[in-house]
């Protein structure tokens, strides 16, 4: 049988083949061997959708010819052919680069249909419009976003996520601006850079990057790298957003997308708004905080995202999905995010000089909770606020007050405001609200017209019943998640994300973000979740790694003589590790991952011997 054995699926190929199948044909061209595979593959420009035909010899009940839709992705490793030196037995590396436009073979043939990038196969039927459906169906649109498991950072996922060996989440996203190609969706379904990321409206897809992703809210800005595509097709509108506060019992228009993608309607009654407590993820993942939820009587069944709206189509709060994962099992829930978190960040973005501007938030770094008035008025003396602390917190209108739930490590509180404490006010301003917190930081930051650096802000503290001054100079974070990776020895590296930070006190070093299966580092058993030093030198940066790499090059072997470092590493509750670990750079050479200011990804194979 002609064709060419697929001994490992991967990124490309894995959502539709299998292990141990046959590629027959690429785009209707046949691949007898690997010379013809590659030059067929070096035609395919970068994220195109291409025609495999495979099948798989050693099922009985299956041999027949399949045929499937692939997309061409070339940033997640550097491609390679290798060959035997059948003189020296050595395997020898070639890296196959993509084809120039210089170059003369004929490009590939599209396969698909002119007006979509997506298969036939995966076209969606018309709903019934109903309602607030006619005025916001137009906006909303699927999001679709697949990494490799080996890149899997960020994602709670289960199996029903997983389609062959690549890890998919679907949402949904709005549009936001039609011709700069803004969409806003959430973390859940974009919880990290570093993917593949396609965006669907109707009949017509193309492919997205994250152009800005909220440090502290479930919220995600998608730019389209063609967005002219949605335009000439004549499908998809601009949002129409609009400020709202809900109250328990509203009756507000429900629109999102199903399961199917199918787009559809109902009518919800608002059950809260409250300061929720978001589960937590084990391994450690962003997680929710400090938000002031919108919370639906009943979920919309089988959503997968949508909007509250108005008979208008005016957009008024974001519908989210959720998963957390801890002790082994799976929650899932749904929320609103309100529209005071996310109109300011919509608001800059419609503005004309957004492009050229960084979107920054400025940030406490503290979780807050709740306590009642009531409560507090029951202390005893010696803890209890003052009466003019009781009588101005009433004034306001609030039962309750803001407490100090937990502190990020290296934050602008950390050692200065203790957990319990109570914040009252912000800057002489009265706040029991995280919306009001928010809302009076970024006030702050519009007066002083920073836009990057620190923000000093006075806080006033009850701590055990004594008001307490502290001025702290707040950061103003910007897009979050990693722009730059490191894969060494077989370990996926990282500075540490703000996640582990929440979670406490982190020693300085390299987050180990995944250990790839047959590498050294799992040959050489490493543990932990933070790298803090090689052979006795601290590694505190990704560039602090490559330089010591590049100071000790190739400690290769000499005539059968074998090398090791050392490594030490921690867990996030403090337990120490040491491991040897042998390099193996002919089959484990260091590469590094990095997103350009364009939402690029592209992966450099560290050469040097």
């Amino acid at each position: 049988m002609e064709g060419v054995y697929v001994a490992q699926a991967g990124f490309v190929f894995g959502e539709s083949l299998k292990s141990d199948a046959v590629i027959r044909e690429l785009n209707g061209i046949a691949c007898d061997n690997l010379e013809a595979f590659e030059s067929v593959l070096r035609q395919v420009p970068e994220k195109e959708y291409f025609n495999v035909t495979w099948m798989v010899p050693k099922s009985c009940q299956d041999r027949k010819a399949r045929e499937s839709v692939v997309k061409m992705q070339r940033q997640w490793y550097t491609f390679r052919a290798w060959s035997l030196d059948r003189s020296t037995r050595v395997w020898c590396p070639r890296r196959v680069e993509a084809m120039t436009t210089s170059e003369e073979e004929p490009a590939l043939a599209a396969t698909l249909d002119d007006e979509m990038d997506i298969p036939l196969a995966k076209r969606r039927k018309k709903a019934v419009e109903t309602g607030a459906m006619v005025k916001v169906k137009n906006s909303i649109c699927t999001v679709l976003f697949r990494t490799v498991q080996n890149f899997d950072m960020d994602l709670i996922i289960d199996e029903a996520s997983m389609e062959g060996d690549v890890a998919c989440l679907r949402g949904v996203g709005v549009i936001v601006d039609i011709e700069a190609g803004f969409v806003i969706t959430n973390r859940s379904t974009v919880p990290q850079s570093l993917g593949d990321i396609e965006v669907t409206m109707g009949e017509v897809s193309m492919s997205a990057y994250v152009w800005f992703m909220h440090p502290t809210h479930s919220m995600v800005i998608l730019r389209l790298i063609k967005p002219a595509d949605f335009s000439r097709a004549k499908v998809g509108a601009a949002a129409k957003f609009q400020h709202r506060m809900f109250e328990s019992g509203d009756k507000v228009d429900f629109v999102g997308l199903d399961d199917a993608g199918q787009c559809f309607h109902s009518e919800v009654t608002i059950q809260s708004v409250k300061l929720m407590d978001f589960p937590s993820h084990w391994p450690v993942r962003w997680t929710e905080r400090n938000l002031e939820a919108v919370c639906l009587v009943d979920d919309p069944s089988n959503a997968k995202g949508g909007v509250l709206c108005d008979g208008d189509g005016n957009v008024q709060a974001l519908y989210v999905c959720a998963s957390a994962q801890g002790d082994g099992e799976m929650v899932d829930f749904g929320y609103c995010l309100p529209s005071h978190t996310w109109m300011p960040i919509i608001e800059q973005l419609c503005a004309p000089e957004s492009l050229g501007t960084n979107i920054v938030v400025p940030s406490l770094e503290i979780a807050f909770g709740k306590v009642e008035l009531q409560k507090l008025k029951r202390l005893p003396a010696k803890i209890r606020p003052s009466d003019e602390w009781l009588q101005k917190l009433r004034s306001s209108g609030s039962p309750s007050v803001l407490k100090v739930r937990g502190i990020t490590a290296k934050g602008p509180c950390d050692g200065l405001l203790s957990e319990g404490d109570l914040l009252v006010a912000l800057c002489g301003e009265v706040v029991t609200s995280v919306e009001r917190v928010e809302a009076k930081t970024r006030e702050l930051l519009a007066e002083s017209k920073q836009s990057n650096g620190l923000l000093e802000v006075q806080l006033t503290l009850l701590r055990r019943g004594k008001q307490h001054d502290v001025t702290v100079h707040v950061p103003l974070l910007g897009s979050d998640g990693s722009t730059q990776l490191l894969v060494w020895h077989g370990l996926v590296l990282r500075q540490v994300p703000r996640a582990l930070r929440e979670f406490g006190p982190v020693q300085n070093g390299l987050h180990i973000a995944q250990t790839m299966l047959g590498s050294p580092a799992e040959t050489g058993g490493i543990e932990g979740d933070i790298i803090v030093a090689v052979d006795g030198h601290p590694v505190p940066t990704l560039d602090s790694l490559i330089e010591l790499q590049q100071q000790q090059p190739s400690r290769e072997a000499k005539a059968g003589e074998r090398c090791h470092l050392r490594i030490e590493s921690m867990s996030l509750n403090g337990q120490r590790y040491m491991a040897t670990l042998e390099p193996d750079p002919l089959f484990w050479p260091m590469s590094k991952l990095t997103q350009d200011n364009k939402g690029a990804w592209s992966c450099v194979e560290d050469e040097s011997k």
